[in-house]
């Protein structure tokens, strides 16, 4: 299976289950000054989720992008929630169910190949949009949850949405190797990843002269084979965990000539 084929059904079911979720969780905030993630307090932190189910919500409905240039994201993200009014936790759980039955609604009338613009004039499908909402929840909910003392488990499922669905047809289409690249450790580093997805499809990873590409496996010589579990695989590449934990657990398998190379990766990628 190809790392860019989801099925549409399992992404609108995700996001479905994943605004539950996600408005549940920001239900039981009790302090919304708590501590949670970088500079953001947890009402901060639940102020961007809503955000990003209602921008998610436009960009389906065709509305122009927010954002001209994705090197502005982190601004754009900063500025929304910096102005953002709402801090109550009910308003703002009652926004994200909203803009999610809002964006299921238009969903139920597409395929999930319907092309869609998403942030930074990056050419997409809807099917990416409900993928990206997938990825942010999941990723997002856990700080959240983490903040306020709550279990947020990751599900295989949905990681391997927000892996195949999002992150790699979104980074194909961008046409930026250097975008999501550490410029000081990838300096030098020539490599080349094979990433296996337990459960699912397998996708090479190819750094060169600063930049990543994104490839479908090929005859090209691999360095570091990574048989990887899809939540793993997630928290590493948001910088959620370090790799230590899932090797010896078994969530993550190196091999190859240069086994070695899998500590250096989690470093080489740069996150928004």
């Amino acid at each position: 299976m190809p790392p860019t084929s989801v099925g549409w059904a399992d992404s609108r079911a995700a996001v479905a289950s994943l605004a539950r979720r996600i408005s549940n969780l920001i239900r039981s905030v009790d302090d919304v000054d708590v501590p949670a993630l970088g500079v953001w307090t947890a009402g901060q932190l639940a102020a961007h989720l809503t955000h990003v189910f209602e921008i998610e919500l436009d960009l389906i409905n065709e509305t122009a992008s927010p954002l001209a240039d994705l090197a502005d994201l982190a601004e754009l993200t900063q500025v929304r929630v910096r102005d953002e009014a709402v801090r109550d936790p009910q308003a703002l759980a009652r926004r994200v169910e909203d803009a999610a039955a809002a964006f299921l609604a238009v969903a139920r009338e597409l395929d999930g190949s319907e092309p869609r613009e998403w942030l930074g004039q990056v050419k997409a499908t809807a099917s990416v949009l409900a993928c990206h909402i997938v990825s942010e929840s999941m990723i997002h909910g856990l700080d959240l949850a983490r903040a306020i003392g709550r279990r947020w488990p990751v599900e295989r499922g949905h990681a391997m949405l927000a892996f195949e669905g999002f992150i790699c047809p979104m980074y194909q289409a961008l046409g930026r190797p250097g975008y999501a690249v550490d410029q000081v450790r990838a300096a030098g580093v020539t490599a080349c990843y094979d990433i296996r997805i337990r459960g699912g499809g397998r996708v090479f990873f190819a750094f060169a002269e600063g930049g990543l590409s994104i490839e479908p496996p090929s005859d090209r010589r691999v360095d570091c084979h990574l048989w990887v579990d899809p939540r793993a695989l997630m928290l590493l590449a948001w910088h959620r965990t370090d790799l230590a934990r899932p090797v010896l657990t078994g969530q993550v398998l190196p091999w190859g000539r240069r086994p070695w190379l899998s500590f250096r990766l989690p470093g080489l990628i740069k996150t928004p």
